[in-house]
């Protein structure tokens, strides 16, 4: 049921665009961004916003940091498009054996992801100028605001999620430390060898 209302909204969003290609989208739960190098493919990341449920103590969060992986691919030869999609899952943080939950994502908040997937599509692979921009998500629940739960989220553990890919700061501090020594290494030693070679 939830493959056969994405992939409706799908089809009929992405006849707006007037071409005559067959499009196949498919919901993979086993897509790895890393597929996305593969030739061919492009890859779009996106989050919303959704509704989780804990299976175990039926707990529920909201969160705005529901990430999808897209992968696409065309066939101009016979004229054949296909999309592959992912939905990260989270888990419950109060649960010792918690397992990863799907979310629950509103009709409105699917409906603009499937918007932003096509305009990609127009843009990327028809090489449209496409000034249609991206719409965010909508919120229901201001509770979605606050630290995003990173050891809980699937998205963060295959590197899909923007936060998991975030530099410490400690990093950007040893890294910025760094550069500072390799400049003055470049600056100074060359005037400390004119010197000597002068004196």
């Amino acid at each position: 049921m939830e493959e056969r209302n994405w992939k409706s909204l799908f089809e009929g969003e992405v006849e707006r665009i007037a071409e005559p290609y067959k499009w196949d989208f498919t919901l993979d739960n086993n897509l790895q961004k890393f597929q996305g190098s593969s030739p061919g493919w492009l890859e779009y990341k996106v989050y919303t916003v959704g509704r989780f449920c804990c299976s175990l103590c039926t707990r529920y969060w909201d969160s705005a940091h529901v990430h999808l992986l897209f992968l696409m691919k065309i066939a101009r030869a016979s004229r054949c498009g296909t999309v592959k999609m992912r939905i990260f899952k989270q888990k419950c943080r109060s649960c010792t054996r918690a397992v990863m939950e799907k979310p629950d994502i509103s009709q409105e908040n699917i409906t603009i992801v499937i918007g932003n997937l096509v305009n990609r599509i127009e843009s990327k692979i028809y090489l449209r100028n496409n000034y249609n921009k991206d719409r965010k998500p909508v919120v229901y629940d201001n509770y979605t605001e606050g630290p995003h739960d990173k050891e809980h989220c699937e998205a963060c553990q295959a590197i899909v999620c923007h936060t998991s890919m975030a530099v410490p700061g400690n990093l950007r501090t040893i890294g910025r430390n760094i550069c500072l020594v390799f400049t003055l290494a470049v600056i100074i030693f060359p005037i400390i060898f004119w010197l000597d070679v002068k004196y």
